[in-house]
């Protein structure tokens, strides 16, 4: 049995043959937790980022970007996630390098100024 069986047995007999949404399993915690029971296996699966599986290396200045964007657009959510998240991090590490290399600059400006 699979949650798409479920799903479909709801239609059938529910009067106006709507059923019950396989994403109300997942928000109601005490359906999840039947729904678990009867499939004998979780119904949410944690998600685990693959976040050293994300290269930016390839990442080249004036690339095709309409290429690029039709390219992202066959990804998943969470393969989205993961990589905002990598290019977040080496935003915030460049950044921090920026800041250290301009209080170098500065300390170096201001003793040459003593």
């Amino acid at each position: 049995m699979t949650i798409s069986t479920i799903e479909a047995e709801t239609r059938k007999v529910d009067s106006d043959g709507i059923g019950v949404n396989r994403t109300t399993f997942k928000r109601n915690p005490e359906v999840a937790a039947l729904v678990d029971q009867v499939l004998s296996r979780p119904l949410h699966r944690a998600a685990v980022p693959q976040y050293h599986q994300v290269n930016t290396n390839a990442l080249r200045p004036g690339r095709e970007l309409n290429r690029a964007f039709h390219r992202l657009l066959s990804k998943s959510k969470q393969e989205l996630a993961t990589r905002v998240i990598v290019l977040e991090e080496e935003l915030l590490d460049l950044r921090q390098q920026l800041a250290n290399r301009d209080r170098l600059v500065i300390e170096e400006q201001e003793r040459r100024w003593r």
